[in-house]
């Protein structure tokens, strides 16, 4: 994890960054994953990510963050888009586990933007 200093380089590690193509002087940049990362870190966090968005036996959300996400926000797109922005998250998550060396806590993205923004606003003041 030494090798990476922020999340974006561990998501182009996996190849779940999009792609650029450039023709002359036109640059585009691509509706899609440029999979020049890990085949089978990718396999294995769409393995992860598919886990993660299902229902457990009793009807509750394995990661309810996460499903909400999946169902809720992303209700439009398609399904592999989905998936590739839940694989994404997971990698974001794994990043700041690994990085600050702090156990998950699952939280509600309303509740993490009200707590960051009250430590910016604190952090400005000291």
């Amino acid at each position: 994890m030494n090798k990476f200093k922020k999340a974006k380089q561990l998501v182009a590690y996996f190849g779940l960054d999009t792609s650029v193509k450039q023709f002359g002087k036109s640059i585009s940049t691509g509706k899609r994953i440029s999979k020049r990362g890990t085949s089978f870190g990718r396999r294995a966090l769409y393995t992860v990510a598919l886990a993660s968005i299902k229902l457990n036996s009793k009807g509750k959300p394995l990661n309810s963050v996460l499903y909400s996400y999946y169902h809720d926000n992303m209700n439009i797109k398609p399904k592999k888009v989905k998936i590739c922005a839940i694989m994404h998250k997971l990698l974001n998550y794994i990043f700041s586990v690994l990085k600050n060396q702090k156990p998950y806590e699952e939280r509600n993205p309303k509740l993490h933007e009200k707590m960051y923004l009250k430590n910016k606003e604190n952090n400005k003041i000291a």
